[in-house]
């Protein structure tokens, strides 16, 4: 229904903030970009505004980022893609920041530029 997309791309736009919030909290390149329930996470500094700007992500980070998320039993792709679906609940998007966080913490050293 209309409500329920509505519904899910406030989510996503909430979700992605969350996330990039913890990029800014933890002072490492970090970033989740996209639109609405769609996302990519990005281990780079500064403004994405075309693939130019991903010249220098960190793909070691996202690779380990991949396979951490995937112990934690969160699917998303090894290019760092997600797409929220309407049966995820606001506890799923908390465990994922949780996560994300954790990661973060344990992995500073090695996302720092």
């Amino acid at each position: 229904t209309p409500e329920a997309a509505t519904a899910l791309t406030a989510a996503g736009e909430t979700l992605r903030a969350r996330l990039n919030e913890l990029g800014q909290k933890h002072g490492l390149p970090f970033q989740a970009a996209g639109y609405g329930s769609l996302m990519n996470i990005h281990f780079v500094d500064g403004k994405i505004r075309s693939h130019k700007d991903l010249a220098g992500r960190n793909l070691t980070a996202l690779d380990l980022f991949h396979l951490e998320m995937i112990a934690a039993s969160i699917y998303i792709t090894r290019r760092g893609y997600i797409a929220l679906s309407l049966a995820l609940s606001d506890d799923d998007h908390d465990y994922f920041v949780a996560e994300v966080d954790k990661f973060l913490s344990a992995n500073g050293s090695l996302i720092a530029p």
